[in-house]
């Protein structure tokens, strides 16, 4: 019986002593004076490093879902009697002013094509169907553009 209680008391002193020796080792990582990771190394390395990756994955995908175009729209003014060119795919909000088109552009709003007078309805999506399809300002306009485009 004497034998039973010396092995307990012999593996509770090493049980103890295990976790006093990780309770000491642990408590002296990442303390105040000595810290794991300094802040200024995340502040001046990591933060910078890590915005110069994701700017690059959002350029990279931005290149990716609209090739050759803006991703986003522009807004364009367009003096009374000037023009704006199209690209394929392009499409145009008319947001204030009256314009018109001779060219087939297609009215998303309403999925029709633009037919009769040709006259451009306000916030209004149009996508132009081929490259060189024209939009002329009656008075001045103002378009938002996205896509590829020229004002002449």
């Amino acid at each position: 019986m004497k034998k039973i209680w010396t092995r307990r008391i012999l593996c509770a002193a090493l049980l103890l002593g295990m976790l006093g020796t990780v309770a000491l080792a642990a408590g002296a990582q990442g303390t105040q004076s000595n810290p794991l990771v300094t802040l200024s190394y995340i502040n001046e390395q990591v933060i910078p490093d890590l915005l110069k990756q994701v700017e690059a994955k959002i350029a990279k995908h931005e290149k990716e879902a609209v090739p050759g175009q803006e991703a986003a729209f522009r807004k364009v003014e367009v003096k009374a009697g000037k023009s704006v060119e199209l690209s394929a795919g392009a499409q145009v909000v008319l947001r204030s002013g009256k314009a018109t088109s001779k060219d087939l552009l297609t009215d998303l709003t309403d999925a029709i094509g633009l037919t009769g007078t040709g006259e451009l309805v306000e916030n209004h999506l149009y996508l132009a169907t081929a490259d060189g399809q024209k939009i002329t300002a009656g008075e001045k306009v103002t378009l938002m553009i996205l896509g590829g485009y020229t004002a002449q």
